[in-house]
């Protein structure tokens, strides 16, 4: 949980996704007013002639600093501290403007799914189910702001990749030396391959409690009924529960490790032998049935299995170092000017 709250901290102040009111000050069309510079409309450095102004800079460190308050209200930054942040965001900020105004040089097309799913990437750091879906989102204030921003990072990551794809290289040697000199990650724990049918049941609570978990038992005893028949697992699901499509991933698991299901649920799947159906499982949130199709017993994985794993290890590295490098280039050209 703390760590999660920590990360959306770090979300919120990377997307400068506060609310910000607009102030508009009536003046008339022929009246020339000169505007009084204040703390967060002065300019505080350019880029290329282009103004950044401190209210980008303060709208970070407020998101950043409000999220923390939300845990203690109480707690207090130093001037100090604050001027550090100040000075980090606005190296942020101007990192990110220089990729931005980078990215657009080049014909780059985005899609809206592309960027659900990369908000999707994001919410899985708090977890799956609703309760975490709602923390998630409960840090974003603007959500059509959020999504230009998600769309402006994905645009850069697809410019460095565009730019460095015929770049990266990594061989069998080096995959090899990887290996050797990491076994310890390569090691495996228990893991069943799994497909599994959910019936959900409304908390305790509910006034209908009663009748929905009488009704899911039933069909979850039906449904372990027909499977247990030789029926196929797709289909019975898609008999019990509203829903389901022919490849819809909530049957299929897939291969899993300990910690994904609560503790209890856990003990029955991993007490399972191949091609065995559960009794009904119940949790917090409904009742489940389990099927497990394979298990794979600890150990370790071999040079053969661990080899698109490393390769995808070894290029994410020099993948982050020539975004360094090009970075570094990037910002030697551009004009920069810091006023701060």
């Amino acid at each position: 949980m703390k760590r999660s709250f920590f990360v959306l901290c770090l979300i919120v102040s990377w997307i400068g996704c506060v609310e910000q009111k607009e102030q508009v000050v009536p003046v008339q069309q022929d009246q020339k007013t000169p505007e009084k510079e204040t703390f967060e409309n002065r300019v505080i450095a350019r880029i290329d002639g282009e103004p950044i102004m401190m209210s980008a800079v303060e709208e970070k460190v407020k998101g950043f600093t409000d999220k923390f308050r939300e845990i203690n209200p109480k707690m207090q930054f130093s001037e100090e501290r604050l001027t550090k942040m100040r000075k980090d965001f606005l190296d942020r900020i101007i990192r990110d403007k220089i990729l931005e105004n980078t990215s657009l040089t080049v014909d780059i097309k985005i899609s809206e799914t592309e960027i659900d799913q990369r908000i999707e990437q994001f919410q899985m750091i708090f977890g799956e189910g609703e309760e975490a879906r709602e923390r998630f989102l409960g840090g974003i204030k603007d959500m059509d702001q959020f999504r230009k921003e998600v769309k402006k990072q994905i645009r850069i990551d697809k410019y460095f990749d565009l730019v460095l794809k015929d770049k990266l290289s990594v061989t069998d040697e080096d995959i090899e030396t990887y290996y050797k000199q990491n076994e310890d990650r390569f090691l495996t724990s228990e893991q069943v391959n799994i497909q599994q049918i959910f019936f959900p049941v409304p908390s305790k609570e509910s006034p209908d409690y009663e009748s929905m978990y009488t009704l899911a038992m039933e069909k979850a005893q039906k449904a372990i009924k027909d499977a247990q028949s030789g029926e196929d697992f797709h289909e019975v699901s898609r008999r019990y529960v509203a829903g389901i499509t022919e490849t819809d991933s909530q049957i299929d698991v897939g291969w899993i490790s300990k910690g994904k299901y609560p503790a209890d649920v856990e003990q029955v799947i991993f007490s399972l032998k191949p091609g065995e159906i559960s009794k009904p499982v119940e949790s917090q949130s409904g009742i489940y049935v389990f099927r497990i199709l394979e298990r794979k017993e600890p150990g370790k994985m071999s040079l053969e299995e661990a080899r698109d794993r490393v390769r995808s290890v070894l290029e994410n590295r020099q993948k982050s170092m020539m975004r360094e490098e090009l970075y570094n280039m990037l910002h030697e050209k551009a004009e920069i000017e810091i006023l701060l």
